[in-house]
């Protein structure tokens, strides 16, 4: 299956290292609402019967819901405004918003019926992420963004280009949903219960980005996280199945089913009653 492109053929200059499509608009600074508590369900959720994610917004930039998560930590003594005045400054924050997450929702064709951005401090999730986009069967999508450096004063990324990469990434996962590639999946997973299935579908998102131009995980890097695992046994597949794989599937269309049928042939692990085993048996 080819999907057609949806990005026009103006691109930015290979290695120029800017991120692409930032606008030159004024955006209105951030404007304090009265906190709004959403529940975004899932169909396929987390062991236990968790289906539902509930967050708090409390701040609107350019029409979209921001949401600071710091209900755990060293930082839960802060109101959410405090933190955002200590580590989300104005200017940088509305820059953010405005240029380099809402011209993605436009390029990616995104047709949402709500959006919204979560920022979370950095989490011991055990390999943790700086980025997660998920949406619903109805439409409705958060970005979350995690920052693992917080330096008062400075919304900081270890890497400053990782904004480029990972916001239009993380679309890409919301725009399967949309797309019907795979199902509403709760944003969560351990890794015998189905963790390892985003290592093969980055294998299509950023092939396809790569393809048109955009930035995206470059080839080796996927490659190596597939030499990593995770690998039920020692009988892990060669270097040269490996690289075999990544080329057949980099750029090209990868359903959830896909997904889960090629990592069980690599030996990735998948507990039996798990909400992902469920959903897979009974999938064609």
């Amino acid at each position: 299956m080819k999907l057609q492109s949806p990005f026009s053929q103006t691109r930015p200059a290979p290695g120029s290292g800017r991120a692409p499509f930032r606008s030159k608009m004024r955006v209105k600074g951030p404007e304090q609402v009265k906190p709004l508590q959403h529940r975004l369900k899932f169909s396929v959720g987390l062991s236990g019967g968790r289906q539902t994610l509930q967050f708090e917004t409390q701040e609107t930039i350019a029409g979209t819901r921001n949401s600071y998560d710091i209900q755990d930590g060293d930082l839960s003594g802060l109101t959410s405004f405090e933190f955002r005045n200590r580590f989300l400054p104005t200017e940088e924050l509305e820059v953010f918003v405005s240029q380099d997450v809402l011209p993605w929702l436009r390029r990616l064709r995104l047709n949402l019926r709500e959006f919204f951005i979560q920022f979370v401090p950095e989490r011991p999730f055990g390999g943790g992420f700086l980025g997660r986009g998920v949406c619903t069967a109805n439409r409705r999508a958060l970005l979350v963004m995690e920052f693992t450096n917080w330096m008062p004063g400075h919304l900081a990324l270890e890497v400053p280009d990782d904004v480029s990469t990972i916001v239009p990434h993380e679309l890409m996962h919301i725009r399967d949903v949309l797309d019907g590639l795979s199902p509403a999946m709760y944003p969560a997973a351990l890794p015998a219960q189905g963790a390892w299935i985003d290592l093969l579908r980055h294998l299509w998102i950023d092939g396809y980005l790569e393809q048109n131009g955009l930035p995206g995980m470059k080839k080796a890097t996927r490659l190596a996280e597939l030499e990593v695992g995770p690998y039920q046994n020692a009988e892990k597949p060669s270097s040269k199945q490996l690289e075999n794989v990544v080329e057949e599937w980099w750029g090209n269309p990868m359903t959830l089913k896909q997904a889960i049928d090629l990592g069980l042939r690599l030996g990735f692990p998948l507990e039996s009653n798990c909400p992902i085993a469920d959903w897979y048996a009974n999938a064609r």
